[in-house]
């Protein structure tokens, strides 16, 4: 009896960590810089000359969004006498991811700067 209880909490699959913050992310945040991404793609095959202002753009706006939900939360964290780590660490973490993500796409753009250059 205890070792099959034992066998299917091992079998229970916990969430990785995407699956656990996509939800707590800002939705608005995300589908600015996934458009900002699918217009990278976009101009990297149509209009080669705006891949690189796009991917400014982009980290630009992740900058901002980091430094918005930073302003918002730290507040928050500061006045409050006793807050708990776990509830702290989702919102670095999210804070990290969109700062991640448009960093990701200005590296994209900059590999599709090089990538049409080489072909010049």
């Amino acid at each position: 009896m205890e070792e099959e209880l034992i066998e299917e909490m091992v079998d229970i699959e916990r969430p990785g960590l995407l699956e656990y913050l996509l939800p707590q992310l800002p939705p608005t945040a995300l589908s600015v810089l996934t458009i900002l991404l699918i217009a990278v793609l976009l101009c990297g095959w149509k209009a080669p000359r705006w891949v690189k202002p796009i991917g400014s753009i982009a980290v630009a706006f992740a900058f901002l969004s980091h430094a918005w939900l930073y302003l918002t939360y730290c507040p928050d964290f500061l006045r409050a006498e006793t807050i708990s780590p776990t509830v702290t660490w989702p919102a670095i973490q999210m804070n990290n991811f969109i700062l991640l993500y448009g960093l990701l796409i200005f590296l994209l753009s900059r590999i599709i700067v090089l990538i049409q250059k080489s072909r010049i």
